[in-house]
């Protein structure tokens, strides 16, 4: 049996990234905002605001009608669903700098299935051998890891080839809280770019509590992570453990206000003194992490911050995000004035300004609907900065990192960027028009300027960990080697079948990346078939 629309109701709602952006663009516009900066996305939640058709295919005919109208392999009886099918990717592209050939493919399955009406699971796999574009490349060998995807092995065919899986159980108990373990990833936040937790990085093991009533929704999120610093096999056994308690609770305030609080905390499962494995004093769902942490005299590396998104008329927000990582008040506060005198009388000789533990991420954004009144035109504007040092630790094994990637933004600290985009759908085809500026600075041997969150960060030389004293004060952000990126570019979607996430896609993109040392150019050309819904990140 094999209904039109068969999917696990306490599943996750997984659609590529244009369609994930429209049924966050329904959930925008409702009368309340509900809680779009918690993802991934629930089906009951999208069947519940956005209606049961956002999870059917087109139902198209007529060209290509049979494979339109493909429908995941099914069964259906009661309380008893399950629904099956197979994902194929092909993809392939050529770049202008030494006329340069990349592409290939994956293959995979994705299910998802309601055993009775509270509990559901479901995931996907996929095994894939892929070259990519020369700075991806490059990427690629600093950290053994596909951005987003999974260990980086070389592959006899060019390229590498990678696991990439999210697997999850999730069970509704008592109609406020939801339960769910897994493996798999997790975003916080109402932009592109996340300062709380992004799905930049690999997949993580967790356990997940969602409480939902009233105009709340608290999340706690509890995740074993990978430092794989100490070792160059590919083994998850092999890699050291960490792990990371997370809280964010989203609150509804009125129709056109959301805001939301957020902390973190990343311990080791072994420090100096001994093995501690899954510290039980961060299992408290309500208290903030930052007492305990005293409480306990740990080294470990706390994070909070704050998010808002407001309405402005019918179809226009604001959100942002403020992340503290850490920070000494007289030191910021007087530093601050300090600063502003610089800025005023730039010869003038004033105090310090700029101390190193004053680590903090922002995030300012804009999105518009249907602009000019035109129906499914959308435009977005986002800026994104984070000091130096943010993200990094003093014990490099707890910096806020999973599988050698950041859990916040790619680009890790000491950087500022400008991303927007241009969006409109009509029928299922899906255009993007996507820009982006990022000033960075970065290190070179023997320096430690902030970008790096994978080096030890501490104003004070340690034998043991053979640091790189940075500088107490005058930190600003870009400093070290200036690095400017430019990226733009435009692509086209063809949803074949929205059940199957079967689309044709094109793209066209140019990067240009500067600094004093060196400069590199280059335009890709690509074009694929695909079924996937997660994509490796190409804006790096």
């Amino acid at each position: 049996m094999a209904p039109t629309a068969l999917w696990a109701q306490q599943g996750h709602y997984n659609a590529f990234d244009a369609v994930q952006y429209d049924t966050k663009k329904q959930l925008h516009l409702q009368d309340l905002q509900r809680h779009s900066a918690v993802l991934p996305i629930l089906n009951k939640d999208v069947i519940k605001y956005c209606g049961s058709d956002s999870l059917r295919t087109s139902g198209n005919k007529g060209f290509l009608g049979t494979v339109k109208n493909l429908k995941p392999l099914g069964f259906s009886k009661k309380n008893l669903k399950i629904a099956f099918y197979p994902t194929l990717d092909l993809s392939g592209g050529a770049e202008s700098k030494d006329f340069r050939m990349f592409g290939g493919g994956a293959i995979g399955a994705n299910l998802t299935a309601d055993l009775g009406k509270r509990f559901s699971i479901g995931g996907y796999g996929r095994l894939s051998q892929y070259s990519f574009p020369g700075y991806l490349e490059k990427i690629i060998a600093k950290q053994r890891v596909v951005p987003g995807c999974g260990y980086a092995v070389p592959s006899a065919l060019g390229g590498h080839y990678f696991w990439d899986w999210d697997v999850y159980a999730n069970y509704e108990f008592l109609k406020y809280f939801n339960l769910e373990a897994g493996m798999g990833r997790n975003f916080w936040g109402d932009g592109y770019r996340s300062f709380f937790l992004s799905d930049q990085s690999f997949s993580y093991p967790y356990f997940k509590i969602t409480t939902s009533f009233w105009k709340i929704k608290y999340v706690n999120l509890y995740a074993q992570l990978k430092d794989m610093r100490t070792t160059g096999s590919g083994l998850w056994s092999s890699m050291e453990n960490k792990y990371g308690s997370f809280h964010f609770l989203s609150w509804d305030v009125s129709k056109r206000l959301n805001i939301g609080f957020f902390e973190a905390i990343i311990w080791q499962n072994e420090d100096s003194l001994a093995h501690r494995g899954f510290d039980i004093n961060y299992l408290n769902p309500v208290i903030f992490y930052r007492p305990v942490e005293f409480s306990v005299g740990s080294p470990d590396n706390s994070l909070m911050g704050f998010s808002a998104k407001v309405k402005v008329a019918k179809k226009n927000f604001f959100y942002g995000q403020f992340l503290l990582d850490d920070i000494i008040w007289g030191e910021f506060s007087g530093g601050s004035i300090n600063r502003i005198k610089h800025w005023i009388h730039p010869s003038d000789s004033v105090g310090a300004y700029g101390y190193w533990t004053n680590k903090q991420a922002w995030q300012l954004g804009f999105v518009s609907y249907d602009i000019f009144k035109i129906r499914d035109l959308d435009f977005q504007l986002e800026y994104n900065a984070a000091r130096p040092y943010t993200f990094s630790h003093r014990m490099p094994g707890v910096n806020y990192s999973q599988y050698n990637e950041a859990l916040a933004h790619p680009a890790g600290a000491n950087f500022q960027e400008v991303l927007g985009f241009l969006k409109y759908r009509t029928g299922n085809f899906h255009f993007q028009l996507m820009g982006l500026f990022r000033e960075t600075g970065i290190d070179t041997i023997g320096t430690h300027y902030g970008q790096d969150i994978f080096q030890s960060t501490f104003d004070t030389y340690y034998p043991e960990l053979d640091n790189i004293p940075v500088s107490q004060y005058n930190n600003n952000i870009g400093q070290g080697i200036k690095t400017r990126l430019y990226y733009g570019s435009v692509k086209a979607s063809w949803l074949f079948n929205k059940a199957m996430n079967l689309r044709a896609e094109a793209e066209v993109a140019v990067r240009r990346q500067s600094s004093s040392i060196a400069t590199n150019t280059g335009v890709c050309f690509m074009l694929g078939l695909k079924t996937s819904w997660f994509q490796t990140g190409s804006d790096r």
